[in-house]
């Protein structure tokens, strides 16, 4: 199972077990926000996590 698709399970079962938390969550990472996380980390993301 890809990185997106357990995502999308994660998020559907919050949706439907837990919405005002499914509701607070903040939408995807800009390229800003991936850009700082590797340089933080010293290392590139997989891909995948950018979709």
């Amino acid at each position: 199972m890809s990185v997106v698709e357990s995502w999308s399970r994660v998020m559907n079962l919050l949706e439907q077990h837990a919405p005002v938390d499914h509701e607070d969550l903040p939408g995807p990472a800009t390229e800003q926000m991936l850009a700082a996380a590797e340089e933080r980390m010293g290392l590139p993301l997989p891909q995948d996590l950018r979709a």
